[in-house]
């Protein structure tokens, strides 16, 4: 037999049983998925490991969307320890979320050292990609819109960054049942029934003698036209209040730096009244949220939208809501008030806020753990220190003329809620309409030259206690 022959042959001997992988340490089997449908699925193979080295493999499967304008991605693993000449049945588990459009379930085997370390590209040894179609079912938009909006803290969230989480909860809000919500979504009820059961546990929905209720305030495209005005009302009045005062905040700031009760450096991380040089965290944070947004949605009290939560898990209680709407319709601001027995802060910003979360936050929520978190590099808060007394005066300038201005949508709010019986969700209803106003109102400021923008438009203020 000629070299080139024998080459041949010893190949086809060696793929016989089946695939080898890069670096003839491992041999795979069919790699196959149970189901192309959403839930929990499985891709199962068998791994023999031909090296005579003792060998760890991970088997990470990772299911991202595109094609739609949510986009959730979900990551598991497997890990499988092998012998020399030892094969195994390896099974991945694979968690398909609720969402239209393409999905790539991909999976990578990796030859690693140590599970704990972070895999290396080296470490890849095969890589396989299943891309599946989620096809939007006909009508379902016209039912629930094309749109559906939750805080910007729960659009991470495992429940609601999916459009089936969203739909299910606007449908059965509206009195939709089990079984129609299965036929509008195109799954089937068994799906529906699964996902009720982890969304009441984890508090989202009721169970009522008339079926499963959400536990949120849930507002449609024709409730939000019936305020729309009386917000925009509101924001073109505040705009303005805000620009006329504003001359007299910059007469009282340099009052008090001629009098000695404020520094005139803007970066003084000793004085707590610097921040008052920093004119959109003022605007923004001190003036239209820890002002005037309590005032709005929680009676001028301090509240806590992640009581018993965190942002990671994201439980906010009857501050919840999902809204039925365009682009338009829904702010981007935020603001996250904590009273600790170290100290009074609150965060709060414009747009999205990226947070790293610990691995373990679902666990250590089951167990009442507390979960770390922290604001991600890639977007950095800004952080300022202030107190009572030295921030009163210049913020009761900026102030003058704008409670009366947001009492009449306040109302309009609640009437809101009381009309299509969410009157126990009114808080998720004010909190909703307060983020949009607050957006409009600083972008309009932004756009006006009267506040501009410090970083990334993130910021945490802590109340200084100098008596410690």
């Amino acid at each position: 037999m000629g070299r080139k022959a024998f080459c041949w042959f010893f190949c086809l001997l060696m793929m016989a049983g089946g695939v080898w992988a890069a670096g003839s340490d491992f041999e795979i089997g069919e790699i196959s998925l149970s189901a192309e449908t959403w839930g929990q699925q499985q891709a199962t193979f068998t791994l023999k490991n031909v090296s005579v080295e003792f060998k760890t493999v991970i088997a990470g499967a990772e299911v991202a969307f595109s094609d739609h304008y949510l986009s959730p991605v979900r990551k598991t693993r497997a890990v499988v320890f092998l012998e020399p000449e030892q094969s195994a049945d390896v099974v991945v588990p694979v968690n398909i979320p609720g969402n239209y459009g393409t999905c790539v379930v991909s999976l990578n085997l990796s030859d690693v050292v140590d599970t704990l370390d972070a895999v290396l590209e080296s470490q890849v040894f095969h890589r396989q990609q299943f891309t599946l179609t989620f096809p939007m079912p006909e009508g379902l938009t016209k039912v629930v819109g094309e749109y559906l909006h939750v805080p910007a803290f729960v659009e991470k969230n495992d429940y609601y960054d999916n459009y089936f989480g969203r739909a299910m909860t606007f449908l059965l809000a509206n009195g939709r049942t089990v079984d129609e919500v299965a036929s509008l979504t195109g799954c089937d009820i068994a799906y529906v029934d699964n996902a009720i059961t982890d969304y009441v546990d984890f508090g989202y929905f009721a169970k009522t003698p008339d079926g499963y209720q959400p536990s949120l305030m849930v507002i449609d495209q024709s409730q939000v036209q019936s305020v729309r005005s009386a917000i925009d009302k509101t924001v073109a009045s505040l705009v303005g209040l805000i620009t006329t005062n504003m001359s007299g905040y910059d007469s009282t700031i340099a009052a008090m730096i001629v009098a000695g009760t404020l520094t005139k450096d803007p970066d003084n991380a000793i004085d707590p009244g610097a921040v008052l040089h920093h004119k959109y965290p003022v605007v923004l944070g001190l003036l239209l949220w820890d002002l005037l947004g309590r005032e709005f949605v929680n009676n001028g009290e301090p509240f806590n939208i992640f009581e018993g939560s965190d942002p990671c898990n994201a439980q906010m209680g009857d501050f919840m809501y999902l809204v039925s709407g365009g682009a338009d319709d829904v702010g981007s601001s935020f603001y996250y008030y904590l009273h600790t027995k170290k100290a009074e802060r609150f965060h709060t910003g414009i747009g999205a806020m990226p947070i790293l979360c610990d691995p373990r936050y679902r666990d250590l929520r089951e167990r009442n753990k507390y979960v770390n978190w922290s604001f991600s590099r890639e977007k950095p808060a800004v952080f300022h220190t202030y107190t009572d007394d030295k921030v009163r005066a210049p913020l009761s300038i900026l102030m003058d003329g704008t409670v009366p201005t947001i009492e009449g949508l306040r109302q309009a709010v609640d009437d809101l809620a009381a009309s299509t019986g969410q009157t126990a969700y009114g808080r998720g209803a004010r909190l909703w309409c307060w983020s949009l106003v607050v957006t409009d109102v600083m972008n309009q400021l932004e756009r006006d030259g009267i506040v501009v923008m410090e970083g990334d438009g993130l910021y945490s203020l802590t109340k200084a206690n100098l008596k410690r």
